[in-house]
C-alpha cells in the first residue's frame, strides 16, 4: 500500500528509484499491473488523475519481497551432499 503522504513518482521517472538498475517503464508498469514470479509480487501504486505514481518505500518494500520469494532453504544434509558433490567433481578434473 502506498502511503500518498509520502513523496510520489510517476511511474516514468521512478526507473532512478531502482538500486543499480534503470528498468524502462513498460517494465515498471508490468510489474505494478501483473507483478512478477509465482506468487505474482507487484509494485505498490496509487492512481491520482489517471496516472500511476509510486514512492521510494513501495519500490524497497518489492525488491525486498523479490528477494524473499526467491531464496530457496537448503537443510545442513543437503549443503553437504551438494559441497560433496562438488568437491568430488574438482578432483575428477585434478583442480
Amino acid at each position: 500500500m502506498v502511503d500518498p503522504n509520502e513523496t510520489l513518482y510517476p511511474l516514468q521517472k521512478s526507473a532512478a528509484l531502482f538500486p543499480g538498475i534503470r528498468p524502462h517503464i513498460a517494465t515498471i508498469t508490468r510489474w505494478a499491473m501483473r507483478g512478477v514470479g509465482k506468487n505474482r509480487v507487484r509494485l505498490a501504486t496509487v492512481m491520482i488523475g489517471g496516472r500511476r505514481y509510486t514512492t521510494h518505500a513501495a519500490v524497497v518494500e518489492f525488491v525486498q519481497r523479490l528477494n524473499q520469494q526467491q531464496c530457496v532453504a537448503v537443510s545442513e544434509r543437503q549443503r553437504g551432499r551438494q559441497i560433496l558433490a562438488a568437491e568430488n567433481l574438482l578432483d575428477a578434473e585434478g583442480i
